[in-house]
């Protein structure tokens, strides 16, 4: 290899490892899912899971994820009635329709609802 062409091909490969030892040192892990929290977010450890919490001033949040469990539906009835028993009581209200998304051999069920919540401050 050439010291031109040696140069032309470390230069991106360089660029290429630092961005994805970066985008490594944001990414996060839970169970078989790798995903990038969302900045400003505060994690937590939860008893089944794991969690991020935005406090602001204007606005609040939560992110949850829960310990998976065998099912014994399709992944919107387990979606349904995963909300039912956890979100429910806190947000009442039907579950929203989930966003399905297959990836191998399971299907990951996604939903977001918008909800007025009272807290003590």
């Amino acid at each position: 290899m050439t010291p031109a062409l040696r140069r032309t091909f470390l230069g991106p490969l360089l660029g290429a490892a630092l961005a994805l030892t970066t985008s490594a040192a944001r990414a996060d892990r839970f169970e078989y899912l790798t995903y990038a929290p969302p900045p400003g977010w505060t994690a937590r450890e939860a008893q089944d899971g794991k969690l991020y919490l935005r406090n602001g001033t204007d606005r609040e949040g939560i992110i949850t994820f829960h310990a998976s469990r065998p099912a014994s539906g399709t992944a919107s009835q387990e979606f349904a009635a995963t909300w039912r028993a956890l979100v429910a009581p806190i947000a009442p209200g039907p579950p929203p329709e989930p966003r399905l998304q297959p990836d191998g051999d399971y299907t990951a069920a996604m939903g977001a609802r918008q909800a007025p919540a009272a807290c003590n401050r």
